[in-house]
């Protein structure tokens, strides 16, 4: 069984590719408007459905293994989920002008630095 670094690491790398396919589709969703209340709905609960699978994934990767000294799986969950975020991803890449490539590579580091040793 991989360590915990490397299961980070491909989750971090999963969701970095999950998210350039999908965080074009939040953007379009987010500048329709948040005055309606079937929009508010809609991010409400693809943010809860993409948090709670996530959520799971942490839990399993870190079954056993230790975290960065008083981070628990839910912490990391959450740190993981923030980070990860359709909305932090176009800020970087369209925003910023980053590549895909060093969007991935920073995804990999910053949270391998946020939750482990």
């Amino acid at each position: 069984m991989p360590d915990l670094h490397a299961r980070i690491t491909g989750f971090a790398r999963h969701a970095a590719q999950t998210t350039d396919l999908t965080s074009p589709i939040y953007a379009i969703i987010a500048s329709a408007g948040t005055g309606e209340a079937e929009l508010y709905e809609l991010q409400r609960t693809r943010l809860e459905i993409r948090f709670d699978g996530q959520r799971r994934i942490m839990i399993a990767l870190v079954q056993g293994q230790q975290l960065r000294p008083g981070l628990s799986a839910e912490q990391a969950a959450d740190t993981f989920s923030a980070l990860t975020s359709p909305e932090l991803h176009h800020l970087l890449t369209v925003g910023r002008g980053w590549s895909q490539r060093r969007y991935a590579r920073w995804l990999e580091q910053t949270l391998t630095a946020a939750l482990l040793e």
